[in-house]
């Protein structure tokens, strides 16, 4: 993820907000957190089909939690103060509006990563549990 806390993308990746329009399509509760541990985004839905996105935000990239006790203590210490973290407000919805629709876009599931330069404008999906080692072998290969 190659953006700011505030949103702003730069020359590729996603904001916190391209994330939100994701989480709000899929109802996934959403946090964000920056480097000092505060909590930037935080976002509930009423009833959600899958566990919550939770991450760290630094140095432009994102680095989801996956330890089952910090994401619990997330949750419960951000139940408690309401105040530091950002509001569903008209602006995301205009923001959401001039986005292109990525859910109307063909998916291809399972991609081996040397023939993913041949896929522009679509959603891959991939069936693990872990995309850490795709990771770690996308980062070999390009």
């Amino acid at each position: 993820l190659e953006c700011n806390i505030e949103g702003n993308k730069t020359e590729t990746g996603r904001s916190p907000n391209d994330i939100q329009v994701f989480c709000d399509h899929y109802k996934i509760p959403h946090y964000a957190l920056d480097i000092t541990n505060n909590l930037f985004k935080k976002q509930l839905t009423t009833s959600h089909n899958y566990p919550a996105l939770i991450y760290y935000m630094m140095d432009e990239h994102m680095y989801p939690v996956v330890d089952q006790k910090t994401r619990t203590h997330i949750v419960r210490s951000s139940a408690f103060d309401e105040s530091k973290v950002s509001k569903n407000s008209l602006l995301q919805k205009e923001f959401k509006d001039d986005k292109e629709d990525r859910f109307k876009l063909e998916y291809h599931e399972n991609i081996e990563l040397k023939d993913l330069d041949n896929y522009k404008k679509c959603n891959i999906f991939y069936h693990t549990a872990n995309l850490y080692d795709k990771l770690i072998e996308l980062y070999k290969t390009k």
